[in-house]
């Protein structure tokens, strides 16, 4: 049998199944199902559940469900208090079978009240600490917010997240990490593509440039030789700046990669968000040699640095560029913006 707690489609579109078979679902999962059928205030209002007038051990958790005018009954087999799982003495559930058999249920009516109470604790109980339920099927903003917290992103106003931000949650471990590791990022990237080869190459020599206050100048700054001189306007570092290598890739991935589409923008978003430390990282795109397409004026791809390569040969050839020199590299993250975001107070 399936977990009850699995998720489920928004919208029932019907609820004739549960009518017809209620015995072959669970009870939680048949609550559920009502629920997102009913609605919440129709839901408490117009289900009632009861257990089972009966000694016999079942084998599922409902017996059947019913519909009585407004009202949907459900007859269950445990937590009842009477029937076979009753935790009161045999006599009393034997004494209602007979009153039953007489044609009366005065005293199982009278009981049935206190259950209109029970089953739905136990159904509340049983969804407290499953917070995926609340998000999904209920659409709390309270209970996604919580989540999100575990992500840094806790939103004290109430709004509610965008959807890229919420396809970071199965990432909450990774983002509870530190200090952040190349194999977090790595991890995280490759979730975010579905599962494709991701690799990550950290300390990857760059030039950057000496800050105009702080260069050398003789008599004033920074000219002890051969301790804190530095002849020039650049330096070469490689702590600064880390590779995202993906591929290979199929050409509609690749397409949506690029700058200003969808798939970029939330790579983007994540990485940014992911990293701590101010340093740049650049995605390195592959694409499948088989899948490119060949550059043509007004037509396929054309973008310059982008897709488009040149000399062109065959897909796979062994003098086609493809093979030691089909990857792009796209900027993801934007060194000063980071360091100004880092410096803003929280």
């Amino acid at each position: 049998m399936a977990r009850e707690d699995r998720s489920l489609s928004p919208s029932v579109a019907s609820i004739e199944p549960l009518l017809a078979e209620g015995s072959r679902y669970a009870f939680f999962q048949a609550l559920r199902l009502l629920r997102l059928y009913l609605g919440e205030e129709a839901f408490e209002r117009s289900v009632r559940v009861r257990p089972a007038l009966s000694l016999s051990f079942p084998e599922q958790d409902i017996d059947n469900i019913v519909r009585q005018d407004d009202v949907l009954r459900i007859t269950a087999n445990f937590f009842g208090l009477y029937g076979v799982t009753s935790p009161l003495p045999t006599f009393y559930t034997e004494d209602l079978i007979e009153e039953q058999l007489l044609g009366t249920s005065n005293s199982r009516d009278f009981l049935d009240i206190l259950h209109a109470v029970l089953y739905p604790m136990l159904f509340k109980a049983w969804e407290k600490n499953r917070i995926w339920l609340a998000v999904l099927e209920q659409k709390d903003g309270t209970r996604l917010n919580q989540l999100m917290a575990l992500l840094g992103l806790h939103r004290d106003t109430g709004a509610t997240p965008s959807r890229d931000l919420r396809a970071l949650l199965p990432h909450a471990g990774n983002f509870n990490q530190y200090p952040r590791s190349a194999l977090g990022l790595q991890a995280l990237v490759s979730g975010l593509l579905d599962g494709l080869p991701v690799s990550v190459e950290p300390c990857v020599p760059r030039t950057v440039s000496i800050p105009a206050s702080d260069r050398s100048r003789l008599g004033v700054l920074a000219c002890s030789l051969g301790n804190d001189v530095q002849l020039g306007s650049q330096v070469a570092e490689c702590t600064g700046q880390a590779l995202i290598h993906a591929g290979p890739l199929s050409a509609s991935v690749f397409e949506r990669l690029l700058p200003g589409k969808d798939l970029y923008k939330r790579v983007a978003q994540a990485v940014t968000h992911y990293v701590q430390s101010p340093i740049a990282c650049v995605l390195g795109l592959r694409v499948e040699p088989a899948q490119r397409e060949a550059a043509a004026l007004g037509g396929g791809w054309h973008s310059l640095g982008l897709n488009t390569w040149l000399p062109e040969a065959d897909a796979g050839a062994q003098n086609s560029p493809g093979r030691t020199a089909d990857e792009i590299f796209l900027p993801l993250v934007d060194l000063e913006k980071h360091l100004q975001n880092q410096r803003v107070p929280s």
